[in-house]
């Protein structure tokens, strides 16, 4: 008589039932006590593996024992390794206190907190995945380590038998001892398969007392951009991190520049463009304009760094496909705006601290001029900050919405005097739902000040109040969010109040 009873008789559809209404957590536990829950969930627990899933995927077919079936690197589909991956981890240790530590973290489910024990898994663990896994499904290779280059962590490892990867993101050191190996490591990866490539050069980063990292020098970096553009010329998405903080002071970026604006830095398909800057020492657009303009197909444009235009106009013939613009700075945001007659639907703004009267003037007809603008974010980087009026005010926000009444997402944080009484709440709503007939997402960031007064709205219900009276009179919004942030002058403003309202349609 069979002794199989109960989840061991399952199906397998019921079994993928069962998965979908399970998190990570509960499905890799109840891998571990049943070998039925093993061979019906390894799919979904290994499609995307992260760092604590290193010693899993590292362990040889002897190790495994007594478990049988296929190796759990066969599943792999989407790699992304970083360290640390934790606050707790060491970049040194004693052979026997790494192996206990390696031995804890691994009952307990966690990533390695000892970058030897992290070198040693992730180099096994890439070559299981190259071998057991079909090459060509694995589609996602991320590797984040400021500690360690791509040939110190992957020594040995062919990357060219991952013939179908279409994104890769990497951060990590480019040391010029061992630069043509990564270089060729970089080419490996970027094959002709590659749509999207997230490259992040690390910034200056200290561990602990004896180790600082410094970011590569502008020459290795323009060397890099070479080879990207060598290896894979057909992407669609780049990202690009670009650091300050070199071990030798006042270096020029001027080989960075180069390499950007060389006519052979092109990528005939690129629609999507994000570029952080932190170097913070010349204007990119001015120095790299020729890079913009060889692509006229980016529909998406991120960008923070030092100011786009420096006070001049922004060529007009760069991004005229541009639909989405998300800049750091609101006079960059402005000129992009204003030089040109591009399809914008999306755009998100960053306050600073202080706006000028006459930019707040200029961004309002900046608005006004984009007939196309569906969405608008507007981020304030106070959020973290104490001691300052945080948030746009009440009369900027009508400017705002009057400016720009096709809207159907809108987000925003407003200031203390929206909830200084109810009636500035109200005007505060009312503002949004009379101008904004089409809007269909509002999410709303609202200040008080700590310790509040009564006559302060500052719960929820004073807001559900206001808005079921507005609303009476307007459109409702599909979908509402709200958040209060309690303010004083001493710690960053906390979130105390959070609240969503869906409308029903019957």
């Amino acid at each position: 008589m069979s002794r199989r009873s109960g989840f061991d008789l399952l199906p397998n559809e019921l079994c993928h039932l069962i998965v979908e209404e399970l998190d990570y957590s509960s499905i890799s536990s109840l891998s571990r006590v049943s070998k039925r829950a093993y061979a019906a969930f390894a799919g979904t627990l290994y499609e995307v593996v992260q760092s604590p899933a290193l010693f899993t995927l590292a362990s040889s077919e002897k190790s495994r024992l007594p478990l049988s079936g296929p190796h759990p690197a066969s599943f792999v589909r989407h790699i992304s390794f970083s360290f640390p991956d934790r606050v707790s981890y060491s970049v040194v240790s004693k052979p026997k206190e790494r192996e206990e530590k390696a031995k804890n973290d691994r009952m307990e489910g966690l990533p390695p907190s000892d970058l030897t024990t992290f070198k040693q898994l992730v180099r096994a663990a890439v070559n299981n995945i190259i071998f057991y896994a079909p090459n060509a499904a694995v589609k996602y290779f991320g590797y984040e380590c400021d500690l360690l280059s791509l040939p110190d962590a992957f020594y040995n490892v062919d990357f060219a038998k991952l013939s179908s990867l279409e994104r890769v993101a990497i951060e990590c050191p480019f040391p010029t001892t061992t630069l043509r190996r990564s270089l060729a490591m970089i080419s490996s990866l970027c094959g002709s398969s590659l749509k999207a490539l997230d490259l992040t050069f690390p910034k200056r980063r200290s561990h602990g007392s004896q180790v600082t990292v410094y970011p590569p020098e502008p020459s290795t970096i323009a060397k890099v951009l070479h080879k990207v553009q060598e290896s894979c010329p057909q992407i669609q998405r780049l990202t690009l991190y670009i650091p300050g903080g070199w071990l030798k002071p006042n270096i020029s970026v001027k080989p960075i520049h180069r390499a950007l604006a060389s006519p052979s830095f092109t990528f005939p398909n690129l629609r999507h463009l994000r570029l952080i800057d932190t170097t913070m020492v010349e204007s990119i657009c001015l120095e790299c304009s020729a890079f913009f303009l060889r692509h006229p197909n980016v529909e998406t444009f991120v960008f923070c760094g030092a100011s786009l235009h420096r006070g001049q106009s922004i060529d007009p013939q760069i991004f005229p496909n541009l639909s989405m613009l998300h800049v750091a700075f609101l006079g960059d945001c402005v000129s992009m705006c204003l030089s040109g007659a591009r399809p914008i639907d999306t755009l998100d703004l960053t306050m600073g601290p202080i706006i000028p009267i006459e930019e707040e003037l200029r961004l309002l007809i900046a608005l006004k001029s984009l007939n196309t603008l569906r969405v608008l974010r507007i981020r304030d980087l106070r959020l973290t900050s104490c001691g300052e009026l945080m948030g746009i005010r009440l009369d900027t926000l009508t400017g705002l919405v009057t400016s720009c009444p096709h809207l159907r997402h809108f987000e925003c944080v407003v200031g203390i005097e929206a909830a200084f009484n109810l009636p500035d709440l109200h005007r505060c709503y009312s503002d949004i739902a009379s101008n904004l007939p089409n809007l269909d997402c509002l999410v709303l960031g609202v200040y008080f000040l700590f310790p509040a007064t009564p006559e302060y709205p500052y719960t929820n219900l004073s807001h559900i109040q206001v808005l079921q009276e507005v609303m009476q009179k307007h459109r409702t919004p599909q979908t509402i969010q709200v958040e209060l942030f309690q303010v004083s002058a001493l710690y960053p403003p906390q979130r105390t109040v959070a609240f969503q309202l869906v409308a029903i349609d019957l």
